[in-house]
């Protein structure tokens, strides 16, 4: 695993750091329309113990919120070969898109919680 500021790299595929103060990522140019939520599949080394919260947001980190979710607290299921624990929770959409292009900017709150190692593998989009 390479490590370089808050992107983590395992087999070349990149995982972001979750932090515990609020943080984000985006995407460039992202049209919305037809998706009815999106999924975050995450990672830990030891069993959630608080929630995370997550707001997605059109071009910039302080935008219109298109979707907010809690990643609750829990087990997850122990990656096989792995000392890693797999998690995902699935946020709604409940902003409107209007069928254009945008930055879309995901932003997380652990509200200051030391979360440990906490990964952001992989996100789906899923349609309506």
């Amino acid at each position: 695993m390479i490590s370089k500021s808050g992107l983590d790299i395992l087999d070349f595929a990149p995982l972001l750091m979750v932090p515990k103060e609020k943080g984000s990522f985006a995407f460039p140019a992202v049209d919305m329309n037809g998706i009815g939520s999106i999924t975050l599949m995450t990672a830990s080394q030891e069993p959630l113990k608080l929630p995370v919260y997550f707001e997605i947001r059109l071009d910039s980190p302080t935008g219109e919120i298109i979707a907010q979710g809690v990643h609750k607290p829990g087990e997850g299921m122990q990656a096989p070969n792995m000392p890693i624990r797999m998690h995902q929770t699935s946020i709604p959409l409940t902003g409107t898109t209007d069928g254009k292009k945008h930055k879309l900017y995901f932003v997380s709150d652990a509200k200051g919680a030391d979360l440990g190692t906490f990964i952001l593998m992989g996100i789906t989009f899923n349609a309506k």
